[in-house]
């Protein structure tokens, strides 16, 4: 197994695992665009796993108990919570908020400027998106994901969009407006389709 690189002054905690190629502490943007070589590093919390081919830029912050699969990225700026799960090839961009125990499969995308609260659950696959004139104006806004929300498989979510809190999105679906929090919406576009409290009924019936 080759050893992983570790750049600057980053705080590591007890426990944690840093697996073969992974880079620690990789320069930002800004470390890049003044050619420096040294960086203020990142800080990642106790008992992790940062699986081989990770690299985590820095400026970031993982909590407590964070696994990540393997060749994650995650950017500068960007804060992840305790007990958070980040799959793999999954990529977290910069300035990026993830709240507790919040969980991200594989394949997934999350871009600048998106905020995830606590114990949100987001399927293989699924991307969201920052960019509402599609390169032309750089206006970034990413989607708001409030707590409890579970999101399908290879969704997409629109930039702007606000994601209400206990919310169910069904798998395949493109979700381009607000939805409303305790509710079932799927579809292209994803429509409401009931009650996220009937379903989860419905689930623990089955």
């Amino acid at each position: 197994m080759d050893p992983a690189i570790v750049l600057g002054g980053n705080k590591i905690g007890k426990n944690t695992i840093i697996s073969d190629y992974c880079i620690i502490g990789h320069p930002n943007s800004k470390d890049m665009s003044q050619g420096k070589q040294k960086t203020a590093g990142t800080t990642i919390g106790d008992n992790c796993i940062i699986r081989s081919g990770t690299v985590i830029y820095s400026g970031s912050k993982l909590g407590n108990n964070v696994t990540t699969g393997h060749n994650a990225l995650v950017r500068e700026n960007t804060t992840i919570g305790n007990d958070c799960m980040i799959g793999t090839n999954t990529i977290v961009e910069n300035d990026c908020v993830i709240g507790n125990g919040t969980r991200l499969q594989t394949g997934v995308y999350i871009p600048t400027n998106t905020k995830i609260g606590k114990n949100v659950f987001i399927g293989p696959h699924t991307v969201m998106t920052n960019d509402p004139t599609l390169g032309r104006v750089k206006k970034l806004c990413g989607p708001t994901i409030e707590d409890n929300v579970s999101i399908g498989a290879n969704c997409t979510i629109l930039p702007k969009v606000r994601i209400g809190e206990n919310a169910i999105i069904g798998a395949g679906s493109v979700v381009t407006k607000d939805v409303e929090k305790n509710s079932v919406v799927f579809g292209n576009p994803a429509r409401p389709r009931g009650s996220s409290e009937d379903k989860i009924k419905k689930w623990l019936t089955e």
